[in-house]
């Protein structure tokens, strides 16, 4: 069984605020704030500090995005946007930077569940930057080592003087 995320949301609906508190439970995570708009989600989040933002896009005082933004500029934060319009999660690669799913309302438990687990993946690969080709401990002779590797010894170290 994975471990249950520790969730914060926002939504100026009530009644979506409220989905969220009784369906993400059920889906074996932790609701640890639930924010009315973009400005108590950030309060709240600097304060918990959250696994994952689930998050509208327009808010009163403060945008979901903007929001988000500046909490995943103070921690490594998993971020995923819901919204009611398409035109919402057509953005710039600079303002959608730190978003690593979407869903438009209106949605299904299994729908939110897939997009936490997209969400969660995605961060996880970013997190861990791109690949390295990992070095073989010894390559069997020098006629097989390839040209990046001058200058390593057989342990794949590089060689002192």
């Amino acid at each position: 069984m994975k471990s249950p995320l520790r969730i914060a949301v926002a939504d100026d609906e009530p009644e979506l605020r409220k989905y969220f508190t009784v369906i993400l439970p059920r889906l074996g995570h932790e609701v640890v704030s639930v924010a009315a708009n973009g400005q108590e989600l950030l309060e709240q989040c600097l304060a918990l500090r959250p696994d994952l933002i689930i998050t509208d896009v327009t808010m009163p005082q403060l945008d979901g995005l903007t929001a988000t933004r500046t909490v995943a500029r103070t921690y490594p934060v998993a971020v995923m946007v819901v919204s009611g319009y398409d035109d919402d999660l057509t953005l710039e690669p600079e303002v959608a930077d730190h978003i690593q799913a979407h869903l438009i309302k209106p949605f299904t438990m299994a729908q939110l569940n897939a997009g936490i687990e997209l969400a969660i993946q995605r961060f996880a690969e970013q997190q861990r930057g791109p690949r390295v080709e990992q070095l073989p401990a010894a390559w069997p002779d020098e006629q097989t080592k390839p040209a990046y590797c001058a200058g390593r010894s057989a342990q794949g170290h590089a060689n002192e003087a």
